[in-house]
């Protein structure tokens, strides 16, 4: 079984167009964000359990928008089937062992506006399904 799609995440300052997400930054101040790839074009990844898998997820957004060493977080994840790694500030990588069933476990990233100093919560879903 072969990897998922990769998942490319954009970001705007002062929120996005129709379609995508809005979100209050660390000041309050809004933020668009818009997950791409993934297996339903959202960045949302649904893979049959038995063979791991990795999921890297892009920053396509302005290079002021990047990814911090600690801005993954995991949750929903009870049998700990996943885990992060920040690769550089650009790209993180999901780890999904995929062992157990888990319908909603989630990995969320906090993205650094460098040039205003603002983290912006954004989060994809994850879903280890036994009957894909």
């Amino acid at each position: 079984m072969p990897n998922p799609p990769a998942v490319s995440l954009d970001l705007k300052l002062g929120g996005g167009p129709a379609g995508w997400t809005n979100v209050a930054s660390s000041n309050g101040s809004t933020y668009g964000y818009l997950f791409t790839g993934g297996n339903d074009g959202h960045g949302n990844v649904e893979q049959a359990i038995g063979q791991q898998i990795e999921i890297t997820c892009n920053c396509i957004a302005d290079p002021r928008f990047q990814f911090a060493a600690n801005s993954v977080a995991i949750s929903n994840d009870p049998h700990s089937e996943l885990s992060a790694v920040v690769n550089d500030t650009r790209k993180v990588t999901i780890t999904d062992l995929n062992n157990v069933a888990e319908s909603n476990a989630y990995w969320s990233v906090s993205v650094t506006d460098t040039t205003l100093g603002l983290t912006i919560p954004c989060d994809p879903k994850v879903t280890n399904d036994p009957n894909r």
